[in-house]
């Protein structure tokens, strides 16, 4: 391959780094705000969720590492904490925005459904119906119901065959 290949390829690599990474801190991000948020909101611990601004490399000193310390420090030596939502700007908008979707308050429309076949749970209706309707699920449950007339289907010759023997 010459430079120009080279270079292209890893231009393209870094690229596709990158969006992976964005990718994975929106996960990461849907994660906090749906499951971890709302976990720590029914054990009465929301202000013990201190989120901080990783998203610039060259502050990471200032905006992690030393907030990070200072929070360590004050929660072992029994001091209280500030509000989280004080803590940092990515604080205040990820705890903020919890609050204002009222999922957490909305219980009623919360419920929790595990599917025997996948071993995924939903937690809303809506998660709940995207699994239900998606290939992955229709694909597990023929194979599911391959296995299961299979497995009938022997049993019934196993007894037909042991009829005959008697």
């Amino acid at each position: 391959m010459d430079s120009l290949a080279l270079s292209k390829l890893y231009t393209e690599a870094v690229e596709q780094t990158k969006a992976a990474t964005r990718q994975y801190a929106k996960r990461q991000v849907r994660w906090i705000r749906s499951k971890l948020l709302s976990a720590l909101i029914d054990a009465e611990a929301k202000d013990y969720l201190m989120p901080l601004d990783g998203t610039d490399p060259k502050l990471w000193n200032v905006k992690v590492e030393g907030p990070a310390t200072d929070l360590t420090k004050r929660f072992l030596a029994g001091v209280a904490l500030p509000n989280p939502t004080q803590v940092s700007d990515v604080a205040e908008e990820l705890l903020k925005l919890k609050e204002q979707d009222g999922s957490s308050a909305s219980k009623h429309l919360w419920m929790k459904k595990t599917c025997d076949v996948c071993n995924v749970t939903g937690t809303t209706e809506s998660q709940w119906t995207q699994h239900i309707k998606s290939r992955a699920h229709r694909k597990a449950v023929s194979k599911s119901n391959a296995r299961e007339y299979a497995s009938e289907k022997n049993s019934t010759q196993l007894e037909d065959f042991t009829a005959v023997v008697k």
